[in-house]
């Protein structure tokens, strides 16, 4: 098993290389690569939390949670976006893309703002992390995967899967996910990985959809405007509502299949690294 410590190293490096550029070079591809590196960055910190060795709790990432959130305001902002352009004719919502390409500019800059005033004290939270990990074994990484998956299990064993219960599974998994890269079990070798990574990108689609949902209903409650354009918006929505239950439909048909491959695992706990 290759060493978590060596593994966060390397998202540190890469996280502080985008947090010191300057601020007009950020492109959206960092911000993704970003989200993606704390997401990582967080789950080992959940690890070291339920590690019975350590002798202090969960690290604190509070500065790097909150450049995550900025960040993952402006992913959901470029995801309404991009599907309006793609999807919607564009000459008939010129005003609502403006509209939130205009939200999209503000949560720039004060993106750039939190940024400044965080990223030093993010890096020495994330080097926290990091040199926790120093003692953290394949024992203990194989303890956690075990723990999780389990709670995994109860939330997917109900007959029916609700809404709720997909969102704990996708963080659930993300958390998992995360875990077993660190410890260097990738997909041709760990079938259980393979099967996560699969779920946690259907899960991602659907809760992308979620996102656009709440963020349009949002500006349509605001009434921003013409009767004409609102009704269009309604029509979006409803659009983007049938795509979003088509996706829940997916995730639950995977799960049922999911569930014999998940209980021969926590059966046979010796399999999962």
């Amino acid at each position: 098993m290759q060493s978590p410590y060596r593994y966060i190293n390397i998202l540190l490096n890469a996280v502080g290389k985008i947090l010191l550029k300057g601020s007009d070079r950020i492109s959206e591809g960092d911000l993704h690569d970003l989200r993606v590196n704390i997401k990582k960055i967080n789950a080992h910190a959940k690890l070291i939390g339920k590690v019975r060795i350590m002798q202090h709790d969960k690290p604190d990432l509070k500065n790097t949670g909150r450049i995550f959130k900025k960040a993952g305001e402006i992913r959901e902002l470029q995801l309404v976006i991009k599907y309006l352009v793609s999807k919607v004719s564009t000459s008939r919502n010129e005003r609502l893309i403006a509209f939130i390409q205009n939200e999209l500019n503000t949560s720039y800059d004060e993106f750039r703002l939190i940024r400044k005033k965080c990223h030093r004290s993010s890096l020495k939270e994330i080097s926290v992390v990091r040199d926790s990990l120093k003692v953290v074994g394949e024992e203990e990484v194989f303890s956690f995967l075990y723990t999780e998956l389990k709670k995994v299990e109860k939330i997917i064993k109900p007959k029916k899967v609700k809404g709720c219960d997909l969102h704990k599974l996708r963080k659930k998994l993300k958390v998992i996910l995360y875990i077993y890269e660190s410890s260097g079990n990738k997909p041709n070798g760990n079938e259980m990985y393979s099967q996560i990574k699969k779920a946690t990108h259907l899960l991602g689609n659907w809760h992308d959809l979620i996102v656009q949902v709440v963020f349009l209903k949002h500006i349509l409650k605001e009434n921003h405007f013409k009767n004409s354009e609102n009704e269009d918006l309604k029509k979006i929505i409803e659009r983007i509502k049938r795509k979003r239950d088509s996706e829940f439909e997916r995730v639950v048909s995977m799960l049922k299949g999911w569930k014999i491959l998940l209980q021969e695992k926590v059966d046979h706990p010796g399999q999962l690294l």
